[in-house]
């Protein structure tokens, strides 16, 4: 008898029949079963195992290997613990140079702006910078050589800048010098080495205050009972020598500061010769112009025909004391009245070349202007330049009386 189909059925897709049809679904699970079963009684691939043959050397190479490897280790580290132990090489000592002076560096920086004024001179052993500026005219009458004081450099704006660079309008050569440095900007570290910070040997450490000496283990000797420091051998004659004995020479020392700058004046006098001038003219300002009187003072000099100081002081590092009245040049002395000091010291001088009867000495008050320092300058250079045109004149007269 066939059955008929549900509704249900009807609307079910062909391929869907079977989840819906309690048969299908009963065929197809015994179906699944079935596969199942067979799987599990299939029988897996066997893996591929090393023979035996090859297995045994393998395992008796390794153990070969493991018996031999501390054996081997042992004999690399032999040759390392048989030599004695060399002494640690003492700590060498810092060395502090002292670094360059001050005036050397504002030379180059000046010699950056002014290069074809540079002028390199040598004084002795060294050699300093110059700066040149010729005369503005086709006759010049003379070479002005210029001594800063110290801590200024060879082009200082207040008073040697504005004068080497307006006096070459005035038909007047000019050089202005470096000068080494004074005591007060050179470094106060010692060129020695640095000592260490460790304590010596024979002072006990803080740690080991208070606590009783550790017991050290007798020190290890040879077979012939001799300690290895006393076992070395000698050192080669190309052996260098030892840190402390080269400190132990005696070392150059450096010329003091008045010796160099007497060099320097010399070469400048030097350097006047080789251009032939008519007339030179020593200027000094501050300490320039001690160490200017201070040289003609000290040394059988005719070339200087005129000095002229500006504010003069003496330096820190001065040996004796110098009589500017003294020098029997014709000599302008210029300082600003506005300081007590500075007006009492020039009235101490003025008094001085009135003892001595020095005719040719003069002197020049002028005010600070701090408020206009450009008509401080071009006051300056106007004074000096005028006392110089009066030194000329006064030279033409005297040869015109001489030879009328």
């Amino acid at each position: 008898m066939e059955t008929k189909p549900s509704a249900e059925a009807k609307h079910v897709p062909h391929g869907l029949k079977r989840f819906f049809c309690p048969r299908a679904n009963a065929a197809s699970g015994l179906r699944l079963a079935a596969c199942g079963l067979l799987a599990r009684r299939r029988p897996l691939p066997d893996k591929p195992q090393m023979p035996a043959a090859y297995l045994l050397p393998a395992l008796l190479g390794l153990a070969l290997l493991s018996c031999n490897l501390p054996a081997a280790l042992a004999e690399q580290d032999a040759p390392a613990a048989e030599q004695p132990a060399s002494p640690p090489e003492p700590p060498t000592a810092a060395v502090h140079l002292a670094p360059d002076e001050r005036s050397e560096s504002d030379a180059k920086a000046l010699a950056m702006r002014f290069a074809q004024q540079l002028r390199q001179l040598q004084a002795g052993e060294e050699s300093f910078a110059g700066f040149w500026l010729p005369a503005n005219t086709a006759q010049p009458r003379g070479l002005v050589i210029l001594l800063p004081s110290d801590g200024e450099h060879a082009d200082w704006p207040d008073t040697i800048a504005p004068l080497r660079q307006r006096l070459p309008d005035a038909g007047w050569h000019t050089l202005s010098l470096t000068l080494p440095d004074p005591p007060a900007f050179e470094s106060e570290r010692p060129a020695t080495p640095a000592k260490e910070d460790s304590p010596p040997e024979d002072e006990p450490t803080a740690a080991s205050e208070g606590e009783p000496p550790e017991e050290q283990p007798p020190a290890e000797t040879t077979e012939a009972g001799y300690l290895p420091e006393k076992t070395a051998p000698p050192q080669n004659e190309d052996t260098p020598v030892e840190r402390d004995t080269a400190e132990k020479q005696p070392r150059q020392e450096r010329k003091s500061r008045r010796e160099r700058i007497d060099e320097r004046i010399t070469a400048a006098l030097d350097f006047a010769r080789e251009q032939n001038v008519k007339r030179l003219v020593l200027l000094g300002h501050g300490t320039g112009a001690y160490w200017a009187a201070r040289y003609l003072g000290s040394t059988d000099t005719e070339a200087v025909d005129y000095l002229l100081v500006i504010s003069p002081k003496q330096p820190v590092d001065a040996d004796e004391e110098v009589s500017i009245a003294a020098l029997g040049l014709p000599t302008a002395d210029i300082y600003y009245k506005d300081d007590d000091i500075a007006r009492q010291a020039a009235r101490e001088r003025r008094n001085e070349s009135q003892r001595l009867d020095h005719a040719n000495y003069g002197q020049i008050a002028l005010s600070q202007l701090s408020a206009d320092p450009d008509a401080a300058r071009e006051r300056l250079q106007r004074r000096v330049r005028g006392w110089l045109d009066k030194q000329l004149d006064a030279g033409s007269n005297k040869l015109e009386a001489q030879f009328p």
